[in-house]
């Protein structure tokens, strides 16, 4: 289900970048050709980031990593909420229902 996030956040930068994403030990790198700062490149992650989130209970994190050679990295993962956000039926100690 997160590959479909991850793979809009894709098309959308792809519209104004040469991006590629790597998944590295379970990290997600996204790869971004440009002779734009990098802070103005992860504005435009986190402003695509945004729209994709708008209506889910979903975060997302973004940390520039490096850059060299007109190619910036960054490291971005989607968050996903660490409480219950529904009853499983099971009884459990942290039931939604109570």
């Amino acid at each position: 289900m997160m590959n479909l996030y991850y793979s809009k956040l894709l098309q959308w930068l792809d519209g104004h970048y040469n991006v590629s994403l790597k998944e590295i030990s379970g990290y997600h790198f996204i790869y971004i050709r440009s002779n734009e700062p990098p802070t103005s490149i992860e504005k435009q992650i986190i402003l695509a980031a945004n729209q994709l989130i708008k209506k889910n209970t979903l975060s997302y994190e973004c940390v520039f990593v490096r850059q060299k050679n007109g190619q910036s990295v960054f490291r971005f993962r989607f968050l996903v909420p660490s409480e219950k956000m529904f009853c499983c039926g099971n009884g459990c100690i942290n039931c939604t229902r109570q």
